[in-house]
């Protein structure tokens, strides 16, 4: 899985790509019906970073089964990182139609689908760091944290809700 080290177009091309198959197989096996909703492999390269964060960060998948919801896809091997900036543009996107995140972890083999009020809760006691390539900071969300997450507080399970 590439990392803030590899080159930039190789990064989003592959970041998520293994996720987001993931993410197609849950849907696929669960009967919910999805749509590429956000931008993939763009090719405005670094210049990307000019346009308004709530449209940098359109949530990667529109779904609906029972109800409609935008779902963000997100992979990492221990944990997951995810920028300050980018959660408050989430937090935009959450007002106009429910956001869920789905969470693939490459060392653990896991999937974790939670609801954005409750990754909230939960960032607010992340630790966070610098990318050292763009000094943006981002949560560190560690995995097995996760997974007690959606246990406590009630993983999104699309069969049941949507």
């Amino acid at each position: 899985m590439a990392g803030y080290k590899d080159e930039f177009n190789d990064r989003i091309k592959e970041q998520s790509n293994l996720a987001e198959k993931r993410f197609r197989g849950y849907c696929d096996a669960h009967d919910i019906q999805y749509y590429e909703y956000g931008i993939h492999n763009h090719g405005f390269g670094k210049s990307f970073g000019l346009f308004p964060g709530i449209i940098r960060n359109t949530p990667d998948f529109i779904t609906f089964k029972r109800h409609p919801q935008l779902v963000e896809v997100k992979g990492g091997l221990e944990n997951i990182k995810i920028k300050l900036n980018d959660v408050e543009s989430y937090k935009k996107w959450n007002e106009i139609l429910p956001l869920k995140y789905f969470f693939y972890s490459l060392t653990y083999h896991t999937e974790y689908l939670i609801k954005h009020d409750s990754l909230m809760e939960y960032v607010s006691y992340c630790q966070t760091d610098f990318y050292p390539d763009n000094n943006k900071q981002y949560y560190i969300l560690e995995c097995p944290d996760l997974e007690s997450l959606c246990m406590l507080k009630g993983v999104v399970w699309w069969i049941v809700y949507l």
